[in-house]
């Protein structure tokens, strides 16, 4: 697009809430990533963790929300 809005990771994180949505299995290592980087705290997110899946840094003030099918969950029920 024409137009661009860049967030950085301070901005998002002033959020009251984050919300992930995700979906399909391509997506399970990630949201496999995203799930145990999010039991961590932020004092533990390492510069590895957060280069290999950026959005463990995004922390909601009031909330943080992962959405998720059961295929990017990688459950096959």
């Amino acid at each position: 697009p024409p137009t661009r809005v860049s967030l950085t990771l301070p901005v998002i994180n002033y959020s009251e809430r984050i919300w992930f949505l995700v979906a399909g299995s391509d997506k399970a290592e990630a949201t496999a990533r995203l799930r145990a980087a999010s039991a961590l705290p932020e004092t533990q997110l390492t510069a590895e963790i957060l280069t290999q899946t950026p959005a463990a840094g995004a922390r909601g003030l009031l909330e943080t929300l992962i959405l998720a099918t059961e295929d990017a969950l990688g459950s096959t029920s």
